[in-house]
């Protein structure tokens, strides 16, 4: 019996430790920081006219974004951004006074569709359920709407650290028609951007 017992022991100390499980690359929760530059051209139609006003502004963002492993390397992420500051959107001379717009409280509920590149790199896809207040000024005057829209684009995260990583990123976001004081909105933007996160 005690030849037995020896030998089990024996044998359970040269079984091979089973290593823990690995983290699988892009998932779970991630923060960042972007820089974006927008380009938008404001849709504005009012007295029987239809004519566009444009702006080229600088803002920022921040994101939570929570990414769940699919098949193989493919990854979908699910997020929240939401604007710092305000993103201009036009302006233009009505009957001799400045009309302008902007977008303020702006936020993004987003879905991105990934491949993971290898450990370091993350190539998506973004859809995104936008929502703002959309802000005309007019004669000393201001006004505001709450705007719905869309957007879609692509990005690329890639590791510059251990857990920090580079974010690329362009998108088209297209918000409603909005009828306000002076008449009726549509915001049209291209973003581009550059921004730093933290994957946990």
């Amino acid at each position: 019996m005690r030849r037995w017992m020896l030998a089990l022991a024996l044998a359970a100390s040269l079984a091979p430790v089973p290593s823990p499980a690995q983290p699988v690359p892009w998932t779970g929760w991630s923060l960042g920081l972007n820089l974006n530059r927008a380009t938008t051209a404001t849709e504005f139609g009012g007295a029987g006219t239809t004519s566009s006003m444009g702006a080229a502004d600088v803002h920022a963002t921040v994101q939570a974004t929570y990414a769940l492993p699919l098949a193989g390397r493919a990854r979908l992420g699910l997020g929240l951004a939401l604007g710092l500051g305000d993103q201009q959107a036009g302006r233009q001379t009505l009957a001799g006074s400045e009309l302008s717009f902007r977008l303020r409280e702006r936020y993004a509920l987003y879905a991105e569709p990934g491949h993971a590149l290898g450990d370091a790199t993350l190539l998506y896809g973004k859809l995104a359920y936008l929502g703002a207040r959309g802000e005309e000024s007019y004669q000393g005057e201001t006004f505001s709407k709450t705007y719905a829209g869309i957007a879609y684009g692509a990005g690329l995260r890639t590791l510059v650290g251990a857990r920090l990583y580079l974010q690329l990123e362009l998108l088209h976001s297209d918000y409603e028609w909005k009828t306000a004081r002076t008449g009726a909105f549509r915001p049209v933007s291209t973003t581009g951007s550059i921004g730093l996160g933290w994957h946990f």
